[in-house]
């Protein structure tokens, strides 16, 4: 697998190394997971909090880690599970989860029921199957998740609009690697009391307000 030379030189620090070999393992640790983790590779020697927060801080910078929050934990996750492929066009290139990136893209905060019924007029996709793609775009940087009431709401970050374009400019084109045009899917209302995607270059939180 090859990779790029300021990942190479980011991992130079044996505990930043060691964070990530243990989140492409297994993916979604906690804080305290990864300390816990951290201090067995190094004999015990546990790392300090701010240490692993700062740690932790590089290589979301970077663009290597993604984080969300699940409950009242933060989890951390691979921003890219190719590195060949920082992008995610790649992800976003299977068909299927390029229709639900696309139908996030165009509308923003949509729960998973409300991508469901985006895709109707296409073969039909169960909850798991919608969670699957969403899990993909999630782990790839592209999406992000956040409780709205009793319901968990999807949109996009900055990353995914071009990556749509370009590959519905692929499909409209009829480019081989990427097959028929799909039909666009009709635009869904926004739920109510939802912010306009994209506020501010990024999606806005529901009940956020960006200057």
């Amino acid at each position: 697998m090859l990779r790029n030379h300021a990942f190479d030189r980011l991992l130079q620090n044996p505990r930043r190394a060691a964070i990530v070999d243990h989140l492409r393992a297994h993916p979604g640790l906690s804080f305290a997971d990864l300390r816990g983790r951290i201090a067995s590779v190094f004999g015990g020697q546990p790392c300090g909090y701010g240490a692993l927060s700062h740690h932790l801080y590089c290589l979301e910078r970077a663009g290597v880690l993604t984080s969300r929050r699940s409950g009242r934990h933060r989890r951390y996750y691979e921003a890219r599970s190719n590195l060949g492929d920082p992008s995610g066009l790649s992800v976003v290139q299977r068909p299927r989860t390029f229709q639900v990136a696309r139908l996030i893209t165009e509308n923003g905060w949509l729960s998973w029921h409300q991508i469901a019924e985006g895709l109707s007029h296409l073969p039909p996709l169960s909850r798991q199957a919608v969670t699957y793609h969403l899990r993909l775009l999630m782990k790839a940087g592209l999406v992000v998740e956040a409780r709205d009431g009793r319901t968990v709401r999807y949109a996009s970050t900055p990353r995914l609009a071009p990556l749509v374009a370009v590959l519905t400019q692929a499909r409209t084109e009829g480019s081989p690697m990427e097959g028929p045009t799909l039909e666009r899917p009709a635009p869904m209302a926004a739920p109510c009391g939802a912010p306009s995607p994209l506020v501010g270059g990024r999606n806005a939180l529901p009940g956020e307000t960006l200057s």
